[in-house]
């Protein structure tokens, strides 16, 4: 069963695996569009809880998984896993430390490479650097940590093909292209690196791939914490094309963010076939790379000057009829199921003392660990980031620690929590460029963020303007298109509904009501009505509304949830009583876009789904319809 799983997550980012290896070592395999490559890794480990990690080097993606059990563990239980994974830990500790035994071995049997190398007369490129060259034909790079010392090796055969020593670390590894170093560049390849050397003089850092950019260029701040940093991005916009990310910019915009740095684009006159500054030296010149290392800005002001990453210079796509009906896009999944796919938008609001970010905790602790919350399923962990805008530290710790207690008290590494009493500073306006560039380095590998709440996180102009919510609503499309999934947490207003401008709603995949039963007073606790008002693709019986209550039980917080009666019924009498949808409103305590969406599932009930998935032009006689 977890291998299925398993190879599903693998598939899903692209990997091609002939078969799954449960034996705690790293496999290589193949990738979408090179599946008989060595593009793709992954290990899994045997012991329980069933756990992995792949890696896909075409894309930059490496993510961990862990098999969602759906059961607490003993103290018993725990120990043993504990013990497990530490002995795990020093294996992996032991093998690393082999493989710098036999890189400084490999490196001793090296020589000076000739200038005649396939590979260099291939890409254009000069002897730069410690590269070195072994008698089988192979040139060799080796990766030095933070301290200079050597940790890995990368080989690199005449026609190009590229691995690194099996067991070394590449993490934080990178290679040095001495030069000027009042500008010091970074980049993923040796070739990439040679050209940005041989167009601007200065010292280029190499960091091997897209994923290692952020760990590179952190610890070169470290190291030379007033100088010039620029992060050279490979321009992977095929691989966006197919996939919708664009794995180099990506990781280089979250590298330059995190280390206060500049960020260089190649942009070519005719991009197909070329990615990286070497495509860019050996199409255009090595004038042209010069230009765009002189172009490079932070990156806020690269979005600012209508030129965002991932986009920049791709022309629009349009695709004929048959073409999109064979497009394959990745699968439906959902991170709260049925109401929150992934990649999904969701707003919930309520008045203020009802519970949201009691709801909103168990959210997170539930998608993080791959449990249920409230009535809604999760399929497996995801890495989740809940940040909150307003909360006393020591209120949010208590909270977070009784809610972790009802999941049956385990901690959900994946679970990373933003909370002002914990900051040097203050919490930014996430409504503006500056403040969304500052969550970006903990956004790496995140499935789901949570928004706690809107008023205090996002404080642009005034609610009730449209005009102001969009910027907030171009980030969170933008975010959207990475994979992550957002949950904005807001207030409702004194008649009940979401305040502020109700264009909010329109972006949103999913707009959930929590309102106050009968009766309902502070000293009731976390109790109320959950209310689905929004909901694309959900029909039918999830989305009925029900109550939820928070139980506290010996420092552990429970939900407990109970159909009630539905609202229909009560907004039908009211229009048969030909009243106004604003009367109706005020009547059943509904908000008005409520009670108008239930009169209009009356006047235009919603075509089953059997026949909403017939091809057009074929005709669905009535019995069947």
């Amino acid at each position: 069963m977890y291998i299925d799983t398993f190879s599903a997550v693998l598939t899903n980012a692209g990997l091609c695996p002939e078969t799954i290896v449960t034996d705690g070592c790293i496999h290589r395999c193949g990738t979408v569009g090179k599946e008989r490559g060595k593009d793709g890794a992954y290990v899994l480990y045997p012991d329980p809880p069933i756990s992995g990690h792949y890696w896909n080097y075409r894309t930059g993606e490496d993510a961990s998984w862990s098999e969602a059990t759906g059961r607490s563990f003993s103290p018993e239980e725990r120990s043993r896993v504990q013990s497990i994974q530490d002995g795990r830990q020093k294996r992996e500790n032991d093998i690393a430390a082999s493989a710098v035994i036999r890189a400084q071995r490999i490196l001793a049997t090296s020589q000076l490479p000739p200038p005649d190398h396939p590979y260099f007369v291939k890409k254009g490129i000069s002897v730069v650097g410690g590269i070195r060259y072994l008698k089988d034909g192979r040139l060799v790079l080796p990766l030095g940590d933070a301290a200079n010392k050597v940790q890995s090796l990368q080989f690199i055969t005449p026609d190009g093909e590229k691995r690194f020593l099996s067991g070394g670390t590449v993490r934080g590894g990178s290679f040095l292209i001495p030069g000027d170093d009042t500008i010091l560049y970074i980049a993923e390849g040796y070739a990439t690196g040679a050209s940005i050397h041989a167009a601007s003089g200065h010292a280029v850092l190499i960091a091997f791939c897209c994923s290692n950019l952020c760990p590179v260029a952190a610890i070169a701040r470290s190291h030379f914490p007033d100088s010039r940093i620029v992060l050279c991005a490979d321009n992977d916009h095929e691989t966006f094309a197919r996939r919708g990310k664009n794995p180099g910019v990506d990781h280089a915009m979250i590298a330059a963010r995190a280390t206060h740095s500049r960020l260089a684009l190649p942009l070519f006159k005719t991009p197909t076939d070329k990615s990286d500054f070497n495509d860019l030296a050996t199409s255009e010149g090595l004038e042209a790379v010069q230009a765009c290392l002189e172009a490079a800005a932070e990156p806020i002001f690269l979005e600012a000057a209508g030129r965002p990453p991932t986009t920049a210079r791709h022309p629009l796509v349009a695709l004929s009829a048959s073409a999109f009906l064979s497009y394959t896009f990745g699968k439906r999944e959902y991170l709260l199921d049925p109401i929150l796919p992934t990649q999904g938008l969701a707003l919930i609001y309520a008045p203020r003392g009802l519970g949201k970010t009691f709801l909103a905790l168990s959210i997170a602790c539930g998608v993080a660990l791959g449990m249920p919350a409230l009535r809604w399923k999760v399929a497996q962990p995801r890495k989740v980031l809940f940040v909150d805008g307003e909360m006393q530290g020591w209120m949010m710790q208590e909270r977070l620690q009784g809610i972790l207690q009802g999941f049956g008290d385990i901690l959900p590494e994946t679970l990373r929590v933003v909370t002002p009493d914990c900051q040097p500073d203050f919490i930014p306006n996430l409504g503006t460029p500056e403040g969304q560039a500052s969550l970006e380095p903990l956004l790496d590998g995140v499935e789901l963020v949570i928004l706690d709440n809107l008023a205090t996180l996002c404080r642009v102009g005034k609610e009730n303007e449209s005009e102001s919510w969009l910027p907030i609503q171009d980030w969170l499309l933008r975010l959207r298109r990475r994979g992550i999934a957002v949950i904005v947490i807001h207030h409702a207003n004194k008649s009940g509904g979401q305040r502020g401008t109700s264009s909010r709603e329109d972006v949103m995949d999913t707009v959930i009501a929590l309102r106050p039963p009968k009766e309902h007073t502070a000293q009731g606790g976390a109790i109320f009505e959950v209310h689905i008002e929004k909901s694309r693709g959900v029909a039918g019986d999830a989305l009925e509304p029900f109550m939820a209550t928070l139980v506290a039980e010996d420092g552990a917080f429970r939900w407990t949830t109970q159909n009630i009666h539905s609202d229909k019924d009560s907004v039908f009498a009211c229009k048969e009583q030909g009243l106004s949808i604003r009367a109706i409103a005020d009547q059943t305590g509904l908000s008005k876009s409520a009670v108008q969406r239930i009169i209009e599932s009356r006047e235009c009930p919603a075509v089953s789904t059997k026949a909403s998935r017939k091809l057009p032009g074929r005709h669905v006689p009535a019995s069947q319809s």
